[in-house]
């Protein structure tokens, strides 16, 4: 800085992405990135590209990024006030969702679940009973009709099991403690 004019010490506090990230050693990419988390606002433009005020800047940049490795807000990363917040906005979120009906409690899926498997299950029970009926169907066509239905049934249950989340899964190993 041998030659640096004084009066124009302010464009020389003023760095653009491109210097920021040489100087920190960092990717434009994450130096952008920093910076938009931060809300930093540019000083200026120079040569057409924004610039922006040093101390400002760095605050954004050395700061721990609360980002996850998804690229995700993580919120255990935050600061414990602006962590309080991410909280207080989440729960309002999902309680305009649910009152909107974005959102609906797992009770009352698993409600509507179970009772559109009850409906297809007593379908399927009465099916060959009722087509054995209708249709004059053989005996031997019904128990094959009933074995085909045990193994969809089967494969069925086989498949919701697999899928039930672990947490669920655990509680009821342990009689719903947890």
């Amino acid at each position: 800085m041998a030659g640096l004019d004084v009066t124009n010490l302010q464009s020389a506090l003023t760095f653009s992405v491109r210097r920021l990230a040489d100087e920190f050693s960092l990717a434009r990419e994450t130096i952008s990135r920093r910076l938009a988390e931060a809300n930093v606002v540019p000083a200026g433009n120079r040569n057409g590209h924004p610039v922006y005020r040093l101390n400002v800047a760095a605050a954004a940049i050395l700061r721990p990024s609360a980002l996850g490795d998804d690229g995700q807000t993580d919120p255990r990363k935050l600061p414990p006030q602006e962590r309080n917040a991410w909280f207080a906005s989440e729960l309002r979120r999902l309680e305009t969702e649910l009152k909107t009906g974005q959102l609906v409690p797992a009770a009352e899926l698993e409600s509507s679940l179970a009772d559109n498997a009850k409906t297809l299950v007593q379908f399927l029970e009465t099916l060959p009973d009722q087509l054995e009926r209708d249709a004059n169907l053989l005996p031997e066509q019904i128990e094959a009709m009933h074995a085909s239905i045990d193994r969809a049934r089967q494969g069925l249950y086989d498949r919701l099991l697999e899928n039930e989340p672990e947490q669920t899964t655990a509680q009821s190993e342990s009689g719903g403690k947890t």
